[in-house]
């Protein structure tokens, strides 16, 4: 199940690998990691975006090689068979790169979920959070690429020809058109398609450079939008993944798997 809920959490805490991946805007003026060290959640491991990103990319958080993924999990102690809950204290719902990315590097998608709600909603819940560090032990994690969850940028120069795919533009409507403009310029890709929600303040242009390309946005604490692009499954040519839409895409119940589908990062 992608989404899990806060009751469960608790009750399996000794079961699970909790990791927070909590991220914020460089105008927010707010520190995750000093966030984390203030209160988290009971044995919470901090995952840093910004370091465990492919920082040799002039792109903002391009996955990293299999290699250094392998030694950034083994560091933080998981095992491939560990049972992953993610979560986060930040508008962007940022916990969803984080379960992208396991997805993306072979793990069991049955075992890695995001907490509904995030930090915000276990806190207003009034549950146990803490500030005791856990120290992680060294563990051998060895993954396996699933190089179609990722679109290149020639894919997508083809696809706008050979339509053998559906791109969705998760922004608004007024980034989609060019008339809005904050931090990256606006543009969209040749038969994109807008979503439609108005209520998306945030979303990054598609950056075409060489090799991976990536886009993300978000829109509130209820929402995050994704870019999903299908590879194959001939019942959903695209959708959009978030908070509020893995329930009602219903990602938990199954109308789509995450193999199903390829995000454009």
């Amino acid at each position: 199940m992608s989404l899990v809920e806060t009751t469960w959490v608790e009750n399996n805490l000794s079961n699970i690998k909790l990791i927070d991946c909590s991220w914020h805007l460089p105008n927010a003026s707010r520190n995750p990691y000093q966030e984390y060290l203030n209160q988290h959640l009971p044995n919470a491991l901090f995952f840093d975006l910004d370091k465990n990103s492919d920082e040799n990319s002039e792109l903002p958080h391009m996955l990293p090689s299999r290699k250094k993924w392998d030694e950034i999990v083994s560091g933080l102690g998981i095992k491939n068979e560990d049972r992953i809950i993610v979560y986060d204290n930040s508008n962007l719902i940022s916990s969803c790169r984080l379960w992208y990315t396991f997805i993306y590097f072979g793990h069991d998608p049955k075992l890695v979920s995001v907490l509904n709600g995030g930090f915000e909603k276990w806190q207003s819940e009034k549950r146990q959070t803490t500030k005791e560090l856990k120290i992680a032990s060294q563990s051998k994690y060895i993954s396996k690429e699933k190089e179609d969850l990722v679109k290149s940028k020639r894919q997508i120069e083809q696809n706008i020809f050979q339509q053998e795919f559906k791109v969705l533009d998760a922004r608004s409507k007024e980034r989609f058109e060019g008339n809005f403009t904050w931090m990256w310029e606006n543009r969209h890709l040749t038969g994109d398609e807008n979503d439609g929600y108005d209520t998306i303040e945030w979303a990054s242009k598609l950056q075409l450079g060489d090799g991976q390309i990536g886009t993300w946005g978000h829109s509130n604490p209820s929402w995050h939008t994704w870019l999903m692009i299908s590879s194959g499954n001939p019942k959903l040519n695209s959708a959009l993944s978030s908070g509020m839409a893995a329930r009602t895409l219903d990602l938990t119940r199954g109308i789509f798997e995450p193999s199903d589908v390829s995000l454009n990062f």
